[in-house]
This record gives structure tokens, sequence and C-alpha cells, in this order.
């Protein structure tokens, strides 16, 4: 159970996870950069639990109910992007070691190894500043953790969708993000995101976002002969501050409460949960 349990956890740290005049907008890398980040995120999650009584009881047995699950993690992300080649593409290579991560049930800390630590990413970068994924290596040879790194990362530069037009202070655009990721212990993940952003104002070099963000998920498995469901909707918002000179995100903020039910072996967990996270961009020209 607790294996769910923490599974289903590091699911949702993983995903809390720009005057008048116009400007136009874009998320792209480059070659002959470094990229540092610094990714905080923590979440406080109350799940109780119904159905059966007799496995209620065995629960019981183990942890206190409503259970009380509260998280910290701290993820650095950094990158080298190498010179460009004849046809403007770029090798790159990126690790994802994580400097903190602690987890409690109800009080008791609890070993959560976290799937990325340890892995290094190796890459080409296209001409347009787009990231591919060519290989992973690190201490964990799970196929499915590799499989996670490669779609979390061949995500990133679609992260964030600006529109092709230049917008003006005001204005507002809507992404919307079906992700569907292997997580260890499940299968079939699908989450839908929404996010709205609108434009506060350009400060020199920095364009400044305020963040409307929803999300809702959806899941369906079968594990050791039992079905296990999941499904939950938040909202929240946030701030982002967008680097014009370097086509990056600066920094970004965001908060997020979300709900969500999960059915096994005749119980149903239900959840209430709010998260923090945040990130600290560096980009420099090697």
């Amino acid at each position: 159970m607790k294996t769910y349990i923490i599974s289903c956890f590091l699911l949702f740290t993983a995903t809390y996870g720009f005057a008048q005049k116009s400007v136009v907008f874009k998320v792209k890398y480059k070659p002959s950069h470094t990229y540092h980040l610094i990714i905080k995120t923590d979440l406080d999650m109350e799940m109780d639990a119904t159905g059966d009584e007799a496995s209620l009881a065995e629960i019981r047995k183990s942890t206190k109910l409503p259970m009380t699950i509260a998280g910290h993690n701290i993820q650095n992300l950094d990158m080298v992007t190498e010179n460009s080649r004849n046809d403007n593409s770029f090798p790159f290579t990126m690790t994802l070691p994580v400097t903190e991560s602690v987890m409690t049930l109800n009080g008791q800390k609890m070993d959560t190894p976290h799937p990325l630590d340890g892995q290094t990413i190796y890459g080409i970068g296209s001409a347009e500043g787009k990231l591919h994924v060519d290989s992973v290596s690190g201490k964990n040879g799970d196929e499915k953790i590799r499989s996670l790194v490669t779609a979390m990362i061949n995500n990133i530069s679609s992260t964030i969708q600006f529109p092709d037009k230049p917008m003006k202070i005001g204005e507002t655009f809507l992404q919307e993000m079906p992700v569907a990721l292997p997580i260890p212990g499940f299968s079939n993940i699908k989450m839908n995101i929404k996010l709205v952003y609108k434009l506060l104002s350009v400060d020199n070099d920095i364009a400044n976002f305020d963040i409307d963000q929803s999300m809702s998920m959806d899941l369906k498995t079968i594990q050791n002969g039992a079905e296990i469901t999941v499904s939950g909707e938040g909202k929240g918002t946030g701030k982002l501050a967008y680097s014009i000179k370097n086509n990056y995100m600066s920094s970004m903020n965001s908060n997020m409460n979300f709900n969500f039910n999960l059915g096994m072996q005749g119980i149903t967990f239900k959840a209430k949960s709010a998260g923090i996270s945040s990130y600290v961009a560096e980009v420099k020209k090697r």
C-alpha cells in the first residue's frame, strides 16, 4: 500500500512541476550555453479511505486514517549545449541531481528514492532550439524510469507554447497540454493541463506574466491482478518571468490545490492536496 501512496505522491511533485509595444516570445535552447535550474516543490496532502471494513481494519493496523503526507523536494537541472554543427544542430548533456527530498507519512519519514536522481541525458538540440533525447545512462536501469526521463525531457521545449504573433500588454493566450507519462507502479496515466497566460509588463529584458492553471487526471491500470483507478482535478495560479535576451523563462512560481480519488481492491482513497512549486533559471553563454 505504501508503495502506491509514494508513487502517487511523487506523481504530483513531478508534475508541480512578458509597455504597449508588441513582443514575440519563444522558448529556444541555444548552442554554446549552460542552463542551470533550481526547482523546488512543497506538497501537503490529507488522505482518507472508505470501503470494505475488513480491508480498512487491515490498513489501520499499519497507518492512521486519515493519513497526512508532506513532501519537500529540491531538484537541480544542469545542461551544457555544445557548439553548433553544419546543420545548426548541437549536442547537449543534462543531469538532474536531487539535492533535497523528504517525505513524511503521519509524521514519520519515508524512504523516497527519486526516479530522476543519478541520470545523465544525452541528446541533440535542433536549429529551432528544440530538444531530443538520444540516450539515458545512470545507476537506475529500469526501462520505465528511462521512458519517464525521455518523455519529460522531450516535452521541455514545448512546456510553454507562446503565440507566433507579437503580444501586447494585457493580452492572454491559452495552452492545453494532454500529458501521458509512465509512472512506476502505474500505466496509462493521462493528465490534462490548461494554462492561461496574461502579459502584465515588459521591463527592459524581462516580461512578466500572470498564470491561471487547471489540471485533471484519469488513470486506470491492472497491478498484481487488481484494478486501480485514479481521477482528480485541481486549480491554481502563478507568475512567470521571461528573459527576452535568452529566449528562456527566468523564474516561475505556482500554487495548486488538487483533489483526487484512488480506487483499489474495494477501497476508495480520497485526498486533498495543496502544492507550491518554483524554479529559477540561470543561462550563460559559454
